[in-house]
């Protein structure tokens, strides 16, 4: 018999806050899922890639993840 399991993101397991943003987790067995908000002003390349003495974010080969701020103002 299968288990199902239901998880939403209005009560994650966690909540990670930065500067100008959040980070929602939620726990599914062996896996961790997340979802990321950012408010108007948030940019990678200051408010990430600056702690992490880079200038750009790496991009992945089609059918992969990868980040991208929402309302940043870029497109």
């Amino acid at each position: 018999m299968y288990e199902v399991i239901l998880k939403r993101f209005e009560k994650p397991d966690e909540v990670r806050t930065f500067e100008k943003g959040k980070f929602e987790l939620v726990h599914l067995g062996g896996m961790t899922i997340g979802r990321a908000t950012y408010e108007p002003g948030w940019k990678w390349s200051e408010h990430v890639g600056r702690a992490l003495g880079k200038k750009e974010l790496r991009r992945f080969p089609r059918g992969h993840g990868y980040l991208r701020p929402c309302n940043s103002g870029d497109g």
